[in-house]
C-alpha cells in the first residue's frame, strides 16, 4: 500500500495559513488530519519540553544530567497533551478514548535511553537535619572513628525515574523518524492520498525535515504582507468585538520592524518546502493553485474550485492599510525597512473593512447575534 503525503501547512504567525488549508480542503484526495472537524493544531512536536527540543538538547552537548532532565520534560508534556482536554490541540485520551499517544512517547524514550537505578543530585529536592542519621555519625565515630562531615545532614529526592539517555545521531533520528510517523499515522484516513496537519511545525523548522521525517513527508510555509500584519494587528484582531487579548506583536512601528525581521526566516530552497505568499491565493490564484498542485501531486481536474475558499472574498482581507490616510502613514517605515516582505499589488484597492474575514461562521455569528438584539431567533 503507497504511503499517503503527509503535509504540514504553517506560517510565521496570522499569516494565512488556514485559507490554504481551505484551498487544499477543495480536492477530495485531501484528508485535514486531526481528531475533530473543529480547528485544531498540533503542537507537540515544537512545544517546550517537545521532540525538537529533545533533540537539541540530545544532539548538542549532551551530559547525563540534562540528558535526564531532557527525557523527563518530553515525559511531562506528553502527559500534560494526553491527559487534559484543551480542545485546539493535544487532547488526545478526550479524542481517542486511551493513552495510544502516550505509547508512542514511551517506544521512543526505550529505544534512546536506560533507566539508571542510583539517583543523582539532578534529582535533589532540599536538605534537611536527620536524628536518627545524627545518631548513626554519632555511633559510627565512636566505634570506628570515622569523621562526621556535616550532623544528620540528609539529602531528599524526588521520585522520578532516572534515564541516561545519550544516542548517537543515528539511534536518536531513526527513533524521532519512528515516532512522528507513528503520530502522523494516529490520525490518518483510510482513502485519502494527502494528510495536511495544521501548524505541526512552524517555518523556523524547515531544516529539520531531513532528521525528523520520513521521505513521505513536506511543509508548505505561507507568508503575508508585514504592513497587513501590523495594521490588523493592532486595530483589528485585539479590538472588541473580535478580541479583548493583548496584540501579539508590538503596535509601534520600529518595534515591529524589530520583531518580524527576527521572526521571518529565509525561505528555505528544498524539494520538500514550498513556500507561498497569502496574496497570491487571491491576486495570482491561478498561478499558485498549479504550483501547489504540483507540489502535492494533486490533480486539477477534481479541484472543486471557490467552494471552500474565494478568493473574492479573502480579498477584502489584503491593503487593510489603505483604508485610513493615517494608516498609510503609519506603515511608511514597514515599506522602507521591511520592502523585501512587502508583497508587490497588482493594483491598488481599498478593501471594505465591514467584511473582513468575512467567514459563514462568522456570517451566522453575525446573523444570530442581530436576530437576538431584535428580540428573536434563526
Amino acid at each position: 500500500m503507497t504511503k499517503p503525503l503527509r503535509v504540514c501547512v504553517t506560517g510565521f504567525y496570522a499569516t494565512g495559513s488556514s485559507a490554504l488549508i481551505d484551498l487544499i480542503k477543495e480536492y477530495p484526495d485531501v484528508h485535514i488530519a486531526a481528531p475533530t472537524e473543529k480547528d485544531y493544531e498540533h503542537t507537540v512536536l515544537y512545544s517546550s519540553g517537545g521532540l525538537i527540543d529533545l533533540g537539541t538538547i540530545l544532539m548538542n552537548h549532551c551530559s547525563p544530567y540534562n540528558s535526564d532532565s531532557a527525557v523527563f520534560n518530553f515525559k511531562a508534556l506528553s502527559r500534560k497533551l494526553n491527559n487534559n482536554n484543551f480542545g485546539w490541540f493535544g487532547s488526545y485520551r478526550y479524542y481517542f478514548g486511551d493513552d495510544r499517544f502516550l505509547r508512542l512517547t514511551d517506544e521512543l524514550i526505550d529505544n534512546i535511553s536506560t533507566i539508571k537505578e542510583r539517583t543523582t543530585a539532578n534529582h535533589a529536592t532540599k536538605v534537611g537535619f536527620s536524628p536518627i542519621k545524627a545518631i548513626l555519625q554519632i555511633s559510627a565515630k565512636i566505634a570506628l572513628g570515622r569523621n562526621i562531615p556535616k550532623l544528620g545532614r540528609k539529602y531528599y529526592y524526588d521520585s522520578n525515574t532516572i534515564y541516561f539517555a545519550m544516542p548517537t545521531e543515528t539511534e536518536f533520528f531513526k527513533a524521532a523518524k519512528r515516532y512522528t510517523s507513528e503520530y502522523m499515522g494516529l490520525f490518518e484516513s483510510d482513502n485519502s492520498k494527502v494528510e495536511v496537519f495544521d501548524h505541526l511545525l512552524w517555518p523556523q523548522h524547515a531544516t529539520l525535515l531531513d532528521d525528523y521525517f520520513e521521505d513521505n513527508f513536506k511543509m508548505i510555509i505561507v507568508d503575508r504582507d508585514p504592513r497587513d500584519l501590523y495594521i490588523l494587528n493592532k486595530y483589528y484582531w485585539h479590538k472588541p468585538p473580535v478580541s479583548t487579548a493583548k496584540p501579539y506583536f508590538p503596535t509601534e512601528p520600529q518595534a515591529f520592524i524589530d520583531e518580524w525581521s527576527r521572526t521571518v526566516t529565509a525561505h528555505q530552497k528544498s524539494d520538500r518546502v514550498l513556500t507561498i505568499h497569502f496574496e497570491d491565493l487571491i491576486y495570482n490564484y491561478e498561478k499558485i493553485v498549479c504550483d501547489i498542485e504540483r507540489f502535492l501531486g494533486l490533480s486539477g481536474s477534481e479541484h472543486n474550485a471557490f467552494s471552500i475558499f474565494v478568493p473574492d472574498k479573502s480579498i477584502e482581507n489584503t491593503q487593510s492599510f489603505l483604508v485610513k490616510d493615517e494608516w498609510q502613514d503609519e506603515v511608511k517605515e514597514i515599506e522602507e525597512q521591511l520592502a523585501a516582505y512587502c508583497y508587490v499589488f497588482p493594483f491598488e484597492r481599498i478593501p471594505d473593512k465591514s467584511k473582513w474575514f468575512d467567514t459563514q461562521d462568522n456570517a451566522t455569528r453575525r446573523a444570530k447575534k442581530q436576530a437576538t438584539l431584535n428580540g428573536g431567533s434563526i
